[in-house]
């Protein structure tokens, strides 16, 4: 269903709607990859805010945020926040997750190991992200162990 690619995203804006853990964790998978992110929500952790390079919106999502990024994550607690993004992106030039209904949305993240140029990406199109964490930390404990 989902088609395993590799995009260069270092000079792409993107966009974490949600300010929160589960933002958090986006940021932290994103940030190896670019530091052109935005984030927008009412309230936003620490962990996001420590994070000096990231352009912080700390107020509610409004529609137009989306405009002028290439990826937008949809990454708060409230289901219909989320939903409003991805309909919201709907006929743009916008590819969009949703952190809680991957279905809903245009792409999924997969669980990534990244070793100089090389990198694994594992997915379970969106079925189950910690059997596709289980897989990549076992692929990753067997490449940290192995000369190729």
């Amino acid at each position: 269903m989902y088609l395993p690619i590799n995009l260069n995203i270092d000079r792409q804006s993107l966009l974490i709607v949600g300010g929160g853990k589960v933002a958090l964790h986006k940021l932290e998978s994103l940030e190896r990859f670019t530091r052109n992110i935005h984030v927008v929500a009412p309230e936003i952790c620490e962990g996001i805010r420590r994070r000096a390079w990231v352009t912080l919106h700390e107020r509610p999502y409004r529609p137009g945020d989306l405009d002028g990024h290439l990826l937008v994550y949809a990454a708060t607690s409230v289901r219909s926040v989320n939903q409003q993004v991805v309909s919201d992106a709907a006929g743009r030039p916008i590819l969009v997750t949703v952190a809680d209904a991957p279905a809903e949305g245009d792409f999924i993240s997969p669980a990534i190991y990244l070793q100089d140029n090389m990198s694994v990406a594992v997915s379970s199109n969106g079925t189950d992200v910690k059997a596709s964490v289980r897989w990549r930390n076992a692929l990753q404990a067997y490449l940290q162990n192995t000369t190729l």
